[in-house]
């Protein structure tokens, strides 16, 4: 029962996570964070996920909560008209 006390914990923690965030979309999923941003343009789409993710990093310092940016993976999705 200590295990799943402490994710109930860790999901309130976390929970305010979604409000840092203005551009995104995010899922939560136990310790992970997805987070999709759409856009047509593709310097627009690399501006908002560094924007996106500066004040992820931020929300995590501040909360004292690491962040393994070694994990961190970005998938680009595209029509094939726009190949």
């Amino acid at each position: 029962m200590p295990q799943v006390q402490s994710f109930i914990i860790y999901n309130i923690y976390i929970n305010d996570i979604n409000h840092v965030t203005v551009m995104s979309y995010q899922i939560l999923f136990a310790n992970d964070t997805n987070i999709f941003i759409a856009d047509h343009n593709l310097n627009n789409l690399i501006n908002y996920i560094n924007s996106e993710f500066q004040a992820i990093s931020e929300w995590f310092q501040i909360n004292k909560l690491p962040l393994n940016v070694d994990k961190r993976n970005i998938a680009l999705f595209m029509s094939p008209k726009t190949l």
